[in-house]
């Protein structure tokens, strides 16, 4: 056991399990402070986090919004607005009565602030108990407060698990890690400004505003929002696993190749799966899925594959 290299070659001396746990518990420890500050530093700009991430649903009801106006205006065709013809009747009363004129006028001011903040309330999400904006906001902060303080957690993460593996391991995770994090950042940028908007532009927009009012709760949207993000950033994974797969040698990228089909076929019922039921979105992922999957091929061509096709 002694004379194992590998062995040799792991840096610092050999831990007992109460050693591990213990080390293990520190680091925990300094995770969840790392934690507790950034979710501190969170609770002070809750409004602009719940802000950025209620942005798909601001777009989503805006194109809503536009598409009921657009509506009204072709029923009411060439026909003056009742706001229109208030106006119209002031102009015609000013000549001879302004004071009624500036009440009237005053009146009118006040109606379409009305219709203003009434259109604006289309744009916001409901709440329908008592504790859901408060568990909302907190749960927005959290996951937040997680992503400012990642580094630090896989820092304490690597410090605990890094001196326990090879220098051949330690390679391949400082050489796989960073691209994980890019692709999953593009998965998430992928989903915020295209996906998750357009499908739900679609959703909402489906059935006949004269007969069903949406309303969404701010805890269904913040559920339904993180879970597919953080669907749309694993997906994103697919490269560096078929990357990974290709390394190790479970499989070549000539299988990759020959299976293109089969992935193609995929990609529709991952997008099924991932997002919500309607063939907008699930075009708007199967697109990308493809395309990531032609990228891993080419990935894992520079991994090893090909020397392992050309051996056989």
């Amino acid at each position: 056991m002694d004379d194992d290299p590998q062995m040799e070659s792991m840096d610092g001396p050999i831990m007992d399990v109460s050693d591990h746990l213990q080390e293990l518990r520190g680091r925990l420890i300094k995770s969840l402070i790392g934690i507790g500050v950034a979710l501190a530093f969170c609770l002070f700009f809750q409004d602009e986090i719940m802000r950025i991430i209620t942005r798909p649903h601001r777009i989503a009801m805006a194109r809503l919004s536009k598409t009921i106006d657009e509506k009204h205006r072709n029923l009411e065709k060439n026909e003056l607005t009742p706001a229109e013809k208030i106006l119209a009747a002031i102009e015609k009363i000013k000549a001879k009565d302004p004071e009624t004129a500036e009440a009237i006028e005053l009146l009118a001011r006040e109606v379409m602030d009305f219709e203003e903040q009434t259109k604006k309330r289309r744009f916001t999400l409901q709440t329908i108990k008592y504790q859901e904006a408060f568990i909302s906001y907190l749960k927005a902060c959290i996951v937040a407060a997680i992503i400012i303080a990642s580094p630090w957690v896989f820092l304490q993460i690597w410090a605990f698990v890094g001196s326990g593996l090879y220098p051949n391991e330690k390679r391949y995770i400082l050489l796989y890690m960073p691209f994980s994090f890019i692709f999953f950042a593009a998965g998430v940028t992928f989903g915020y400004l295209l996906l998750i908007p357009e499908g739900m532009t679609y959703l909402a927009k489906y059935a006949n505003p004269e007969l069903v009012s949406v309303q969404v709760t701010l805890g269904f949207y913040l559920s339904f929002f993180l879970l597919l993000t953080v669907a749309l950033g694993l997906v994103f994974q697919l490269p560096l696993v078929m990357m990974f797969m290709a390394k190790a040698g479970i499989i070549t990228t000539q299988d990759f190749a020959k299976h293109r089909k089969y992935a193609i076929l995929a990609a529709p019922i991952i997008g099924a799966v991932l997002t919500p039921p309607d063939p907008v979105t699930q075009l708007l992922l199967a697109s990308p899925v493809i395309l990531l999957y032609e990228f891993g091929i080419q990935l894992s061509r520079l991994t090893g594959g090909k020397k392992k096709e050309a051996a056989q």
